[in-house]
């Protein structure tokens, strides 16, 4: 591949040799790519802080001789990270969605303008403050999963089709792929509450207004049991949200 240019926000990095570092990119253009900064390192580095995880950057980039890229320009467009990297819950959040991104797109997947735009909105809204950091990473595991074709029925039973006007619907199936009615429920489905049901729906349809103050521990599980089941792998990352809030 010849020299090319693309926006991207950094998803991970791991260190390569003394000086180098290895880099897996979200792009625009390009889907997921894995990239080397060379020398990124060392303490008078040309790329300083720009290639840092969450940082948003315009890059120049070629084809190495092994599978991996080679940066060879970077220019930041949205430097996140500090305001991330400085507050533990954003922190915490970050790396959460950043791993779902990093599963969720395949590295020969190829361009995947929409899920770049709602993770590039996520990290943009976490640095800001613009809500809780619960609230952003939930809602953006749900609307990532969502595009990718995993949306969860919360309006009427998935089994039968009945609809909360006419029972209501106090389970959530993940298997089955939603909420179910007293009936037709599974023994392994998770009870859950109109509130619960609720948060679900303002959180998938990121509706801020209607999300509640404080996390709910059953929202928290179902979610996180969604993304789980359908990347088909745990999410080490979770766990450092549940331990903040005590879950």
């Amino acid at each position: 591949m010849p020299v090319y240019n693309d926006e991207g926000i950094v998803l991970r990095t791991y260190s390569l040799g003394e000086a180098d570092r290895i880099i897996t990119i979200l792009t625009r253009e390009h889907g997921k790519i894995r990239a080397v900064a060379k020398g990124v390192r060392r303490e008078k580095s040309r790329f300083g802080a720009r290639l840092e995880p969450f940082m948003r950057d315009q890059l120049q980039l070629y084809q190495g001789r092994s599978d991996l890229q080679i940066v060879s320009q970077a220019v930041c467009v949205g430097p996140y990270s500090h305001s991330i990297m400085t507050d533990f819950p954003s922190y915490e959040a970050a790396t959460l969605m950043a791993e779902v991104a990093d599963d969720l797109i395949g590295d020969d997947q190829g361009p995947s303008g929409s899920q770049y735009i709602l993770f590039v909105g996520a990290i943009s809204a976490l640095s800001r403050r613009l809500h809780a950091p619960w609230q952003i990473a939930q809602s953006y595991m749900l609307r990532s999963l969502s595009q990718a074709g995993w949306r969860p029925q919360l309006n009427s039973c998935v089994t039968c089709g009945i609809t909360d006007s006419q029972s209501p619907l106090l389970y959530f199936s993940v298997a089955d792929g939603g909420v179910q009615c007293e009936k037709h429920h599974k023994p392994d489905a998770v009870p859950i509450t109109e509130a619960d049901r609720a948060l679900l729906s303002a959180l998938l349809a990121g509706d801020w207004d209607h999300c509640s103050d404080k996390p709910s521990m059953t929202v928290e599980h179902v979610v996180e049991m969604w993304a789980r089941y359908y990347l088909d792998r745990p999410l080490h990352s979770a766990s450092l949200i549940d331990s903040n809030y005590g879950f």
